[in-house]
């Protein structure tokens, strides 16, 4: 017999649940109300326990005891309500639980729970259970610019003073001997807190070593505000601002990271350091913006909503520079973007050791976690076997897992094995599981792991416990494993919406394989991954509470997410369900095709991009995969909507890849000319487009042309250089020749020539020095001639070219002597133009599709690179090659990549074969090599 308060629980039978959960309430008893309360209240307590010990996700309970045993309605429902709240709160985030259903047949009922539940959680889930301020009751709600972050926090520019302010905390920046009558902002904190502000600040400062960067808090004293963070700011060094950022951060950083620690829900920042500091306006607001973004991506906020920055009302210079900042972030600047979790980053949370020798964070909805132990021992849905290719291996962890196992999943194995699959599937046995997934140590890891996920997740299993993979016999490196591990989850959570798996554990039985997997998690610990709504949450959406502001959408995240389609096959024999199986698989296969682009230009995909690609989701029948730090963007679907979707994002790759060549192009026009037009009496130069575009239409010798002033078209008329406007208002125009490189004082007289190629003597200094670097690898071969190629253009050129190189890389050696084979055929197109990389690919791609020059004269020498004429006469150029800032090259790159991924149009100069010792360098722009010497040869 089950006494009252307790509860027991059994198979569901026929019922469609998983358990029946039998719960003894007590009988009404009027004279012993308490112990009936407390009686009920053990009995919903025993439940959920039991619900969370069969790892259940899911319960659903009734008015108990309200029926035959005479409980009160309202003191019933309210008694079960205050359970529930008492067990979510004892267990936060370890419960396996995620819905609670109160239900019964009765409307009566239900309206009563509901109503039992606004009560309960009114405390919890109300804003207006937050700590008066003003007034009683009430979260401040102030008006001003608003911002918010992607994960929903809002930052607020608000013209008060301090002593108007309502937030829960304040900022105000003190000096080292805390003395607060000294700075106008200290003085205004002590005016109007009053002089318990000081006794307060003196004594928290006791015992502390103050020094720029302190922090030290107070209550509010008379501030409408529970705390009063003082800072010591640090002053601006024009000469060392990288120390006045650094401290600078760690201030912000350190007041919003307390923030969280105190629970409060909001924080105003005033302009600290903006005044007799001296800290530049415009740079305190871009770097107050971007930490407080930073705070809300990496941190998953339990308190803070709202981030203040107060500008006093005259202080219209701070006011200007925050709006500024404020509209660049609000229309898209990409100088200025909210930080969003890069690629991947965005689905890891952040990385946390909650016992010794375990590590988890999440990815996405599924928690992972890494520990040492034993894996027979361990509690979950599916144990993953790591065997061999005919999955009876009888050593390591293997061995354990079938002797823990028992004989009966052994012979089942040796049954499943002669299917020939790469993995099978078994019962758990004697193990704490439902089912073993045995995988084959010795195959690729990411591919195993991936099967496993695809098939718990089709079986609704929310727990997979594993081994290291393929590190015990098979011997596979455990860093790769590691790594191999993580891509599968990442790829199984980006792919497709997880409805079934909620935690994946990697049990390690060498403790030293912990550290691998340690540092592979700790390399991707980025912003959190979403966070699930709680019980209490969803309870209060459901019964109409006011809950948290969901984000708004970042307009840089692929929206749409593909609801799984899942068919329950049944048929008479595993034969005839095996076989509709992959007449389904079949079909679908057909119908799918994928398209992947992993063109450099990706990088460069901004908000414009990101709107088509969403708009193509949904005007598709297609799913797109988007990795800017690869780059890579892949497109899967039926096969007529892919290939459309294919040729629209060729055409947008092809835009931008247009629109930075044409900008490299204005870059270079801009450095030896400068069109400029008169207006109001004041010169004023166009904009680099418009000055390439006037440039080429000068050269060109057209009459008119279009260009932009302010954002306005105006015809320029050339003979006359003029610009008008269709409205009748026009500038003069003029062009003005920037000083031009020199021509090099060792060059013959060019007498009016365009180009001169001027035959070398064995004497002369320049013949030794390019024949002694020639024969240093190529001693066997003989030098006929060698010519010094004058080409004034190509020249100036180069050195245009170089000279932006020289202020962007500073003290960087931007320019090497470098060999470059070629043919007869291309000798007179390579003198008068010099190098195209339009012919790229004739001879070498491994590297990039760009022009290749070689550290050694014997790669040149090669007759794939230097063919020999009909003669066997071979050619080589001895070049001068801008490299500046080189990385790794690879065969898919049409530009370099970017050198910070913050920023796509930071870009390396070249690229090499091998970044520590280059022996090949590619370069993608023409100007960036001169052709100076031509070597004739032979063998």
């Amino acid at each position: 017999m089950v006494p009252p308060g307790n509860a027991v629980i059994s198979k569901a039978g026929k019922l469609p649940c998983r358990y029946v959960i039998h719960a003894v309430g007590p009988r009404w008893k009027g004279d012993k109300v308490l112990e009936c309360v407390n009686l009920l209240k053990k009995a919903v307590k025993q439940s959920l326990t039991l619900a969370e010990e069969y790892k259940c996700q899911s319960i659903a309970i009734p008015a108990i005891s309200s029926g035959i045993f005479d409980f009160p309605l309202d003191l019933c429902v309210a008694s079960i309500a205050s359970a529930i709240k008492d067990n979510v709160q004892q267990k936060q985030n370890t419960h396996s639980v995620k819905k609670i259903y109160l239900v019964d047949v009765s409307a009566k009922v239900a309206k009563a729970f509901a109503e039992a539940v606004k009560t309960t959680y009114r405390d919890i889930l109300s804003p207006a259970s937050v700590k008066a301020l003003v007034p009683p009751g009430k979260m401040p709600q102030k008006q001003g610019k608003l911002l918010v972050s992607p994960e929903g926090l809002n930052i607020r520019l608000i013209e008060e003073g301090v002593q108007n302010a309502e937030a829960h905390a304040i900022v105000n920046s003190v000096s080292s001997d805390l003395i607060l009558n000294k700075g106008p902002l200290s003085q205004a904190f002590l005016e109007s807190a009053g002089p318990e502000l000081q006794e307060e600040l003196t004594k928290a400062g006791q015992g502390v070593s103050v020094s720029v960067g302190t922090v030290l808090q107070t209550s509010g004293c008379n501030l409408n505000s529970r705390s009063i963070f003082h800072v010591v700011t640090p002053p601006w060094k024009s000469n060392n601002s990288e120390w006045s950022l650094k401290i600078m951060k760690n201030i912000i950083r350190d007041c919003l990271r307390t923030t969280e620690d105190l629970s409060l829900q909001s924080i105003a920042f005033p302009a600290i350091g903006t005044g007799n500091l001296g800290f530049p306006k415009p740079e305190f607001a871009k770097l107050i913006i971007s930490e407080v973004l930073k705070f809300s991506s990496r941190n998953q906020l339990k308190t803070l909503q709202e981030v203040q920055f107060l500008l006093h009302p005259k202080d219209h210079e701070n006011i200007q520079a925050f709006l500024d900042e404020f509209d660049k972030r609000s229309n898209g600047d990409p100088s200025s973007k909210n930080p969003k979790a890069e690629d991947t980053q965005g689905i890891y949370g952040s990385l946390s050791s909650p016992t010794l020798g375990v590590h988890e964070m999440n990815i996405g909805p599924i928690l992972f976690q890494v520990a040492t132990g034993d894996i027979i021992k361990e509690v979950a849905d599916v144990i993953v076997n790591s065997t061999s290719c005919t999955f009876n291996l009888k050593s390591g962890v293997s061995k354990a897992i079938l002797e823990g196992a028992g004989q009966n999943v052994e012979q089942e194995c040796s049954r499943l094995a002669q299917q020939g699959k790469e993995y099978i599937v078994t019962g758990g046995g004697l193990l704490k599981c439902k089912s073993i997934i045995h995988v084959d140590g010795g195959n690729d890891v990411k591919r195993s792991v991936s099967c496993i996920l695809e098939e718990c997740e089709q079986r609704s299993f929310s727990s997979i416990c594993l081994p290291a993979i393929g590190t015990g016999s098979a011997q596979q490196d455990p860093k790769v494993v590691a790594k191999a591990v993580l891509d599968a989850i990442e790829e199984f959570v980006q792919k497709k919406s997880v409805q079934a798996v909620k935690r994946v554990k990697v049990v390690i039985f060498q403790p030293h394989i912990l550290q691998f997997f340690y540092d592979n998690m700790k390399e991707r610990e980025g912003s959190p991954a979403p966070v699930k709504p709680s019980v209490m949450s969803k309870i209060a959406s459901f019964l109409g509470f006011p809950t948290q502001a969901s984000p708004p959408k970042n307009t840089l995240v692929l929206e749409k997410k593909i609801e799984l389609t899942v068919f329950q096959i049944c048929g008479p024999g595993v034969d005839s369900v095996e076989g509709t199986i992959s007449w389904l698989k079949s079909l679908i296969t057909k119908e799918q095709f994928s398209f992947t682009n992993e063109d450099e230009c990706v990088r460069d995909f901004d908000t414009e991009e990101y709107r088509k690609l969403n708009e193509m989701q949904k005007r598709l029948n297609i799913i797109i995969e988007l990795n800017q730090k690869k780059p890579l963007i892949k497109v899967s679907g039926i096969s007529r909507d892919v290939v459309e979707a294919r040729d629209e994002i060729d055409n947008m790759v092809k835009s931008i890849r247009l629109a930075k060549e044409k900008e490299n192009q204005a870059d270079y026009v801009s450095t030896f000319v400068e069109w400029q037009y008169i207006a109001n009496n004041t010169t004023r130069c166009f904009d680099k487009i418009a000055n390439m575009q006037l440039e080429d239409a000068w050269k060109a010798k057209k009459k008119h042309t279009v260009v932009k002033i302010q954002n306005q078209d105006f015809t320029v008329d050339l003979s006359t250089n003029t610009a008008t406007a269709p409205q009748g208002l026009s500038f003069t125009v003029q062009r003005l020749l920037k000083a031009e490189a020199e021509i090099p004082a060792n060059w013959s007289d060019m007498k009016q020539n365009k180009l001169l190629v001027v035959s070398l003597q064995t004497s002369d200094a320049e013949y030794t020095m390019v024949s002694r670097a020639f024969h240093q690898t190529c001693p066997n071969f003989v030098i006929e001639k060698i010519e010094r190629i004058q080409n004034p253009a190509l020249w100036r050129r180069y050195q245009a070219y170089k000279k932006i190189m020289d202020e962007k890389n500073g003290n960087v050696i931007n320019e090497k002597q470098l060999f470059h084979g070629t043919e007869f055929g291309s000798l007179a197109q390579l003198n008068s133009n010099g190098f195209n990389r339009s012919y790229a690919g004739k001879n070498a791609t491994a590297y990039g599709k760009g022009t290749y020059f070689a550290v050694n004269a014997s790669y040149s020498a090669h007759d794939t690179y230097s063919k020999p004429d009909a003669n066997g006469k071979k050619y080589m150029y001895y070049v001068r090659v801008l490299t500046g800032n080189y990385t790794q090259g690879n065969a898919s790159l049409i530009v370099p990549p970017s050198r910070d991924p913050q920023n796509a149009t930071d870009l390396f100069d070249t690229v090499a074969d091998n970044v520590i010792n280059p022996s090949i360098f590619v370069v993608f722009y023409d100007n960036q090599a001169y052709p100076e010497y031509l070597i004739t040869f032979r063998k």
